[in-house]
């Protein structure tokens, strides 16, 4: 049993420790997760979290020069935050006093991307100048929004309530794609590898249905799911993308390895005669020919010696 951010309340119960004007308490600590947009912790965590805390007796919190107080904050890994590292500074600055940016940072670290890709994008988004850096994002990882500190259960339990909640378990389940799409980026994706995971996904839950009883509403889905699985199914392999790419390969085949055997127009009309409209206008024009070359002789009235 953890918390995201147990490295910062260690630090909140250094910064306390010995101090009677600090008094930490259930009600105190969730304020301050409240303020800087970090998720509460419950009492019996926050019980166990301060009985396990066990500082030396020479701790001096206030004494940076403390061997015994350098010693135990770097064993308690909150040694960067206690002395103020310059990178550590813009974290509680531009990180955890800019909510915006903080929740765009939390949903990108549930899915676990990188922390030079998530100081790129947040910076470009909201103009950060100077830039984000990686190790900026580490420390903010690192004190305060640690995914690895809860269990699945956990995340689920925490944020039933919340109604941004799904902005924070989908990138736990999805991975770094669905962390920037929820974050409102636009990560690239394949549409042909959205199909598979589509009818996937159909054909495990049908066999996960097919399991359970003959009642009509189990009955009624897996009609659904079946239907569903089919036109999918079709999508990648038959009437889809997929045949048609196929249908246009064998196409482009048969043209490039087919012997056209076409014989030239001109071939027909000197071999056959006649014209390439074939409508009989080459035998109206050898008659005229004809008729020039040898005219018809016209008829006369006959003479007396013919008679």
């Amino acid at each position: 049993m953890g918390h995201p951010s147990q490295q910062y309340l260690r630090y909140l119960l250094a910064e306390a420790w010995g101090d009677e004007t600090k008094v930490l308490t259930l009600e105190s600590v969730n304020e301050i997760l409240r303020h800087y947009s970090l998720l509460r912790i419950g009492e019996q965590d926050f019980e166990r979290l301060r009985g396990e805390f066990s500082p030396p007796e020479d701790f001096k919190f206030s004494n940076h020069r403390s061997p015994a107080t350098v010693a135990f904050m770097k064993d308690e890994k909150i040694f960067s935050l206690w002395s103020t590292a310059p990178e550590m500074c813009r974290v509680l600055k531009e990180l955890l006093g800019h909510k915006l940016v903080s929740e765009t940072v939390q949903i990108l670290l549930q899915g676990d991307v990188p922390s030079d890709v998530i100081a790129s994008l947040v910076s470009k988004r909201y103009r950060l100048n100077p830039s984000l850096t990686y190790g900026m994002v580490d420390m903010y990882r690192h004190y305060f929004w640690d995914r690895a500190a809860w269990s699945h259960k956990e995340w689920e339990f925490a944020m039933s309530d919340d109604w941004m909640g799904d902005r924070f378990l989908a990138p736990l389940y999805g991975g770094d794609q669905q962390a920037l799409y929820r974050a409102g980026f636009n990560p690239k994706y394949d549409p042909k590898q959205a199909l598979r995971d589509s009818h996937r996904q159909v054909t495990f839950r049908i066999q996960y249905l097919q399991s359970r009883g003959d009642s009509k509403n189990i009955t009624d889905l897996l009609t659904k799911l079946m239907r569903e699985e089919r036109a999918l199914y079709d999508r990648l392999y038959g009437e889809g993308g997929e045949m048609a790419s196929q249908q246009q390969t064998v196409k482009h085949f048969a043209l490039e390895h087919r012997d056209p055997g076409v014989r030239r127009l001109d071939d027909f009309v000197e071999k056959g005669g006649g014209t390439y409209s074939g409508d009989g206008n080459d035998e109206r024009d050898e008659q005229a020919q004809a008729e020039l070359a040898d005219p018809v002789e016209e008829e006369t009235e006959p003479t007396e010696e013919q008679e």
